[in-house]
């Protein structure tokens, strides 16, 4: 991530220290109670501006006119990325800050897009076939009621967002006076949230598509494809998060218990991105000088060897970092704001990728291609 800060002074003028922060927190809010938890706190300094500036009295002076200082920021692939969810949220922010002798400190503070890579090639067990064979069996008083065996296959459980889910299957119904109703097969998004001992769940379907009726005594085959959202979030399960994000499919029948695959989703081999967009910034006036975050865009974690990566910080955040709100979704964090100082600020956004989503906002997908099925009799 480049970080580009501009200062602009109508005269020269004495300042204490010109520092940054880029900090990520689980952010979750179950039954009244609020947690945040740090996922990763870095300290971004801007010594090759500031060293260009002359010191007296153990204060920088900055001279008249328009300064500018870029700094480059790398995190790892183990950080989630941006999320927005129903009791909760993964959330990143920069506050760049501006301490001027006997003035109140000056602080812009930007939310962060982060996109997560997460390379599916490493989870070896979630590439091999999937063979799933469940056999039901109900009686009532003594006597069968049904008989049902049921045959999955899928050639791996390990995809990237976009991809289809190619779902071969078999089932049989072996009792001969009942017919099975149908059932339906689920493409499922299951969101944990946790807050103070607190737990809740949310499960979205994704795509799905409808299993026919069963005859009695008879045996259906089908091919059916189940669409991965472009937009899908990559699976994230930590011990110590607050927020664990999974996907499995769910092959329900009437009056049997459902079965569930386990899948990972992920983003494949990390793919460098490239900025489609920009937005012109504006300056904002303050008194005698202004200053301006200039990008705060959207990004992947990056591992570059160009680019320092820089460990979680030890150091004491300042307390409105400590303090803030989430800056994506809750009012509490304008307020944490000088209005009159900010007000006019906008700054340069790329968005690579609608990534961060609300589960709310994902379609229920129906494969509508050609489908593939078999009934025969049980002799």
């Amino acid at each position: 991530m480049k970080i580009l800060v501009e200062v602009n002074f109508i005269r020269s003028t004495p300042i204490t220290s010109l520092t940054g922060f880029f900090k990520g927190q689980f952010h979750t809010k179950i039954s009244n109670q609020i947690e945040f938890r740090q996922i990763v706190a870095f300290k971004i300094g801007f010594d090759t501006l500031t060293r260009q500036w002359p010191i007296e009295n153990g204060e920088i002076y900055v001279p008249a006119g328009k300064h500018t200082a870029e700094t480059n920021l790398a995190i790892g692939q183990e950080c989630p990325g941006s999320y927005l969810g129903k009791y909760g949220s993964i959330e990143y922010f920069i506050a760049v800050e501006l301490c001027i002798p006997d003035r109140p400190k000056l602080i812009q503070m930007r939310p962060v897009k982060v996109i997560a890579v997460m390379d599916i090639t490493r989870y070896l067990p979630f590439h091999i076939p999937v063979h799933i064979e469940r056999y039901f069996h109900k009686k009532l008083l003594c006597l069968n009621k049904s008989s049902i065996k049921v045959f999955i296959k899928m050639s791996k459980a390990a995809f990237v967002p976009g991809e289809m889910i190619v779902v071969d299957g078999e089932i049989g119904n072996e009792y001969g006076k009942n017919s099975i109703k149908g059932g339906i097969v689920r493409l499922i998004m299951v969101v944990r949230f946790r807050c103070k001992g607190n737990e809740k769940f949310t499960n979205k379907t994704l795509s799905y598509f409808m299993l026919p009726f069963i005859p009695q005594c008879s045996i259906i085959a089908f091919q059916h494809f189940l669409q991965i959202p472009i937009n899908a979030f990559p699976t994230y399960c930590h011990p110590d998060a607050l927020i664990n994000l999974s996907y499995h499919i769910s092959v329900m029948l009437n009056e049997c218990k459902p079965i569930k695959i386990p899948l990972i989703i992920g983003t494949g081999i990390p793919i460098q991105f490239i900025n489609t967009q920009n937005y012109p910034s504006s300056l904002l006036s303050i008194a005698n000088f202004s200053t301006m975050l200039l990008q705060s865009q959207t990004f992947p974690p990056l591992i570059i060897n160009s680019l320092q990566h820089l460990p979680p910080s030890t150091l004491s955040i300042p307390s409105f970092l400590l303090s803030v709100s989430s800056p994506f979704s809750y009012s509490e964090f304008d307020k944490s704001l000088d209005s009159t100082v900010f007000s006019s600020c906008k700054c340069n956004q790329i968005d690579h990728s609608q990534v961060t989503f609300t589960p709310g906002e994902f379609p229920i997908t129906r494969y509508k291609g050609q489908s593939i099925l078999r009934i025969e009799e049980i002799e």
